[in-house]
């Protein structure tokens, strides 16, 4: 299946013939797609306008770009409130591709970095046993912190010594072992560390990242690292003193060297500037990023938004027969490829609904998301996480609540006021913020709909058989519902679609 499909992606970027290629979803795995085959484009051909060989139109129920990336400020005060993503890690080769299609935007100027010293780079915190506990920053530290039964951190210490010890799961040793399998993220950590490990420090790690339960999510595509390190040096302590945790792929490292490469000096100047930072933001807030893919991607993209896709016909004979992507209005867009960036629930009831037949896999991938809930998950300073944009004379804090806790039954799922309320609450009661302190001049409140998407275990296998199936019908599947949920994650997924698709 895969030499099929890069055959075909060579035949659109080398035939001399226009193509035309649709993608569903208007968020940063759309536009960093469109944006990437265009610039793969231009840098094989030379072509950059009418002459191009792909036509791109892309496709979103809503009325603006962005998705999840949205940008506000509150016009009575002029606080920027992010209502998605607030900042970027620039670390390892999808930080340099998410800042380097920045630099292809025209907005190094406006990158503001966190150095790795700012208290905001270093400070953590917890809530632990209803109180607030403050994380360890370095070995003294956790040695000092493993020794308090009452901290996240107790017993830390003893159970990383044992883990050198502990072998590997059958699947993971021997030659005749599959390598293929996969578990949660509680049952990894539990047979290499300790059930407490689980319930005192990651579960709050993982409803910070992820929204998610450990006890579901799949540890080999949330945290590959930790499955890698049992795979290749048969203990997760060994492998982060071996520096494999944190150690790039040859393949990733040499993508990342002929990146800064092609990008000249300037790129380059910034790059290694950025990579020693711990994050990094954009003045305006990173919707200024969308803005910037859509202005330089308007005379070249058609954008067809507010548009509903009703159904999705896949071709019955991949050599020669097109996609059509029929609408609400009952127009057809008929493409030679397909992007999908969309939810994978909403493209199997597109394929559905035109008796396309899609990849069993495709229906096992979770899709549990992040909503609005009583529940906490994690306050997020504002103020202090990047200093170079902080409004000093306000203090600003975003509070996540939700996740899976809203598949739990019974459970009342709030408004936005009431949503608005239950935040100003947590804030109040977790950091011990007197009420007549606490009166807030703006509030915001939103309600997320399958922002984050949930892989459960087998997601890495289900994903790639999906891929097999549908790219032979010359779809790509690309963003956060297959290649991890951040906004690196999501621009080196499309990054590596663009490959395929311009060559």
């Amino acid at each position: 299946m895969q030499l099929t499909r890069l055959a075909l992606a060579a035949s659109i970027a080398g035939s001399g013939q226009s193509r035309h290629i649709a993608v569903l979803g208007g968020g940063i795995s759309g536009l960093a797609t469109a944006h990437f085959v265009r610039r793969r484009l231009a840098d094989r051909t030379g072509t950059s306008g009418a002459s191009d060989p792909i036509r791109i139109t892309l496709i979103d129920k809503a009325p603006r770009l962005g998705g999840w990336i949205q940008s506000d400020v509150d016009r009575a005060t002029g606080v920027l409130l992010e209502a998605g993503p607030r900042t970027l890690r620039p670390k390892g080769l999808p930080g340099a591709l998410t800042l380097a299609m920045i630099h292809d935007l025209g907005l190094a100027d406006q990158v503001v970095t966190v150095p790795m010293s700012s208290p905001s780079a270093k400070v953590r915190q917890m809530l632990f046993q209803d109180r607030v506990e403050r994380l360890p920053v370095s070995l003294g530290e956790v040695i000092k912190t493993s020794r308090d039964a009452n901290s996240p951190m107790a017993g830390i210490v003893p159970a990383a010594v044992r883990e050198v010890f502990v072998p590997r799961r059958p699947s993971q040793s021997g030659a005749q072992g599959r390598k293929d399998e996969d578990e949660t993220i509680a049952a990894f950590l539990s047979r290499r560390f300790s059930p407490a490990l689980v319930n005192n420090l990651v579960s709050g790690i993982v409803h910070g990242i992820y929204a998610g339960n450990p006890h579901q999510l799949s540890v080999r595509a949330t945290f590959p690292s930790l499955w890698n390190a049992e795979r290749d040096h048969r203990s997760v302590v060994l492998g982060v003193l071996k520096g494999a945790m944190s150690a790039m792929s040859p393949a990733d490292a040499a993508a990342l060297a002929e990146l800064v490469q092609s990008r000249g000096p300037k790129f380059a100047d910034l790059w290694a500037g950025a990579s020693k930072a711990s994050i990094y933001s954009v003045r305006g807030g990173l919707e200024a990023i969308v803005g910037g893919l859509e202005a330089a991607l308007m005379d070249h993209v058609e954008f067809n938004l507010g548009s509903q896709p009703t159904s999705i016909r896949l071709p019955t004979d991949p050599a020669r027969s097109t996609i059509e992507v029929t609408l609400a209005n009952g127009s057809t867009i008929r493409a030679d490829h397909l992007v999908s960036t969309i939810p994978t629930p909403s493209l199997n009831s597109l394929l559905s609904a035109s008796g396309s037949s899609a990849s069993p896999a495709l229906t096992h991938l979770a899709s549990t998301g992040k909503r609005t809930h009583p529940h906490l998950l994690g306050i997020i300073f504002d103020s202090a996480a990047v200093p170079g944009l902080a409004e000093p004379e306000y203090t600003k804090f975003t509070v996540m609540m939700g996740g899976h806790y809203f598949s739990q039954p019974g459970v009342h799922v709030p408004s936005v006021v009431e949503a608005g309320e239950l935040a100003l609450d947590a804030v109040r009661r977790h950091l011990s913020i007197p009420e007549w302190v606490a009166t807030p001049v703006v509030v915001r409140a939103r309600l997320h709909h399958e922002c984050i998407p949930q892989y459960g275990v087998g997601h890495v296998q289900a994903v790639r058989r999906a891929r097999d199936e549908v790219g032979a019908r010359r779809v790509e599947l690309v963003g956060a519902w297959y290649d991890g949920v951040g906004v690196n994650d999501c621009v080196r997924s499309a990054w590596e679609a663009a490959q395929r698709i311009a060559g």
